[in-house]
């Protein structure tokens, strides 16, 4: 992932930021670095929101985030391969180790992600970084699913 094309935002402002200068300005020592990405699919596009939280157990977390739109991707397991792969590339590319990849894909039999939930997080231990599924991937399943459908959704004609 080319971080310098990404545009990253801060929830309700809209200042824009280098990821890594941002990083670099709010990452201290003893903080964790969570990455997690959903999509939701539009009328012809998918539209990926990533988010990177910094959790200080002190003071709380900050969240940036940005936004990928591509051609609508209609397949299940194509679309959670590239959620995670988006999180995956990112962490690749920072030089703060992450704490944890999150994957929004539930181990439980009654959804469709089921199928899918163990190459997802093979694909996030295979590159060398711890994972969290449902119910503990809260960076992708509260923090970029809340950004994806409710914070500036953007429509492609």
């Amino acid at each position: 992932m080319k971080e310098e094309k990404r545009v990253w935002k801060v929830l309700g402002q809209k200042i824009t930021y280098q990821l890594k200068d941002w990083l670099k300005e709010n990452f201290k020592e003893g903080n964790e670095l969570h990455i997690g990405t959903d999509s939701i699919q539009l009328k012809n596009h998918t539209q990926f929101i990533t988010v990177v939280i910094i959790i200080n157990p002190t003071k709380g977390g900050r969240v940036l985030y940005s936004r990928l739109i591509t051609p609508r991707i209609n397949a299940l397991h194509q679309r959670l391969m590239r959620e995670v792969w988006e999180s995956v590339s990112l962490a690749m590319d920072l030089d703060i180790p992450t704490t944890a990849i999150h994957v929004d894909a539930n181990p439980n039999e009654n959804h469709l992600s089921s199928k899918y939930v163990k190459a997802l997080a093979g694909m996030v231990v295979g590159n060398g970084f711890a994972v969290k599924i449902k119910p503990e991937a809260w960076a992708a399943t509260a923090a970029a699913d809340y950004v994806v459908r409710h914070h500036g959704l953007k429509r492609v004609k």
